[in-house]
């Protein structure tokens, strides 16, 4: 199925993950915005993670963003990371977010998740790297 069809339901996690900002005239379009695709529900620790996703109209390419949640205020932390089809190597794809504010979304800026890529978003507790802790399946 096309990223268009694909969608996970996280209760109500998906719900608060909000919509799209305003963009500038010039900037390009974007299309088909879907909040929480994937993600990772409450771990055993108290941290959340979803990955959205939105259509670049004027590039004709997908873009990813991670969002992220502790429940609990445990020190969680997260990040968006990206492979190429074929590939077994996940990289880093946005900077590492710590976030402990019960309630509070904390959000990886868009990335490229384009043709022949996948992205997903993981979760860890302090500074152990969250691709080690819990992820989401690929998008």
């Amino acid at each position: 199925m096309g990223k268009s069809f694909r969608a996970l339901a996280v209760g109500a996690i998906a719900v608060a993950s909000e919509g799209l900002a305003s963009s500038p005239a010039f900037a390009d379009s974007y299309s088909r915005y879907q909040g929480g695709v994937v993600g990772v529900g409450e771990t055993s620790y108290g941290c959340a993670a979803l990955l959205d996703g939105m259509h670049d109209d004027t590039q004709n390419y997908w873009v990813a963003r991670g969002a992220f949640q502790s429940i609990t205020g445990t020190d969680c932390h997260g990040a968006l990371y990206r492979k190429s089809n074929g590939s077994s190597t996940w990289t880093l794809a946005s900077n590492i977010y710590a976030f402990s504010v019960p309630g509070s979304w904390v959000r990886t800026g868009y990335h490229w998740d384009g043709p022949g890529a996948q992205s997903k978003v993981c979760v860890n507790v302090e500074w152990i790297d969250p691709l080690q802790g819990n992820c989401s399946a690929p998008w």
